[in-house]
């Protein structure tokens, strides 16, 4: 009965939400359009990192209205590509009357905003993902790739659960500034949430040609393996970009892969889980503003669009140090604390007043 249920549901909402209403709507809402990819240099891309906040969506105008107004302020701001969460493309579930009745019923533990932590009823999540399928992914395609048309730049569209020849994927698409998919790339290590639905495993990294440079994408928790920046970066990628749906220690390790592999990361999240669960872009130290490995990062825990200029002509060089050179703003500032995650501390000098008094408050005495 209730799988009856369900599938009425989605047979009804199959004609609320519409391609045509989708494309109608957003080409009703764009002005004159800016093209900021007429003219592209190595050393004045500009890229985007989108940080949303968990919330429910009323009408499907409001989500549009969202993710429109989002890239909009990011290419008013110079923006060639912009980045988008992962799980992004299952934000449309919320418009489905009575759902939260539905996840009453779905989850047995946990809370949306902590997708690892969520404990599902596996029945339930599987007659959910087979009876709106269809509506998540027109409205996912035909609301990104538009988008991307309308406003003329490279949008890494999050991620969505998609079923494909029976198998459940996580999967990041691409699309071009024409409003063509250019690219996806799926999940490669499955933990969380996506082994509780059984999403299957992708074998393999895919670099994307685009105006401004190699682009890759690598999504939430398959950043804990620095295996896949490495295959990335041997085949090319100058920029990863990274949709997440999780707090903790990304950002720290997006830094660490950063430097590693001599690439730009873009982070995109839902801010508000961890108070240092920001989106931003990271860079090599010996490159970026004040060598933090910091190119820019949000100043805010609500919804917002972080943009900067990177100079992708700057990859691949050598740290210009001199042995013995110290980099203070690496000592002094929020960067150290990343090490007690790879069970080592760097070589510095802890007879400094300022290192000693961080190490303290990082890594204290048990």
């Amino acid at each position: 009965m209730w799988k009856l249920i369900l599938n009425l549901l989605a047979f009804w909402m199959s004609f609320r939400i519409t391609p045509k209403k989708i494309t109608d709507y957003l080409e009703s809402r764009v002005g004159e359009p800016k093209n900021n990819l007429e003219y592209v240099t190595p050393e004045t891309v500009r890229v985007c990192a989108v940080q949303l906040t968990h919330r429910r969506y009323h009408h499907l105008r409001e989500f549009l209205d969202e993710m429109l107004s989002l890239t909009a302020q990011a290419v008013e701001e110079g923006a060639q590509m912009v980045v988008f969460p992962e799980y992004i493309g299952l934000a449309p579930l919320t418009l489905v009357p009575g759902m939260e009745s539905l996840l009453r019923r779905t989850v047995l533990g946990g809370g949306l905003s902590d997708p690892d932590g969520l404990r599902l009823h596996p029945k339930w999540a599987k007659w959910m993902l087979e009876a709106f399928h269809h509506m998540i992914y027109e409205t996912y395609v035909y609301t990104f790739s538009t988008i991307a048309r309308l406003k003329k730049v490279y949008l890494v569209a999050g991620t969505t659960l998609l079923l494909e020849q029976g198998s459940l994927i996580n999967s990041s698409m691409v699309f071009a500034p024409d409003g063509s998919t250019v690219g996806a790339q799926g999940k490669t290590n499955i933990v969380g949430l996506d082994r509780q639905l059984g999403v299957e495993p992708s074998s393999q990294i895919e670099i994307i040609d685009t105006q401004m440079g190699k682009l890759g994408v690598i999504i939430g928790s398959d950043v804990y393996y620095f295996e896949n920046f490495r295959i990335a970066k041997a085949l090319g990628a100058q920029i990863i970009a990274v949709p997440d749906s999780r707090a903790g220690i990304v950002c720290n390790l997006l830094r660490c892969r950063a430097d590693e592999q001599q690439i730009y990361t873009v982070y995109s999240c839902y801010a508000g889980i961890a108070a240092n669960t920001r989106a931003g872009i990271f860079c090599p130290t010996e490159i970026g503003p004040r060598r933090t490995g910091i190119t820019a990062i949000a100043d805010t825990i609500d919804t917002a669009a972080v943009t900067a200029r990177i100079n992708v002509s700057k990859l691949g060089g050598s740290a210009r140090l001199e042995a013995g050179e110290p980099n203070d703003s690496f000592l002094q500032g929020d960067y150290l604390h990343s090490y007690c995650y790879c069970g080592a501390l760097p070589i510095v000098d802890t007879e400094s007043e300022t290192v000693r008094d961080q190490l303290q408050e990082e890594f204290p005495e048990k």
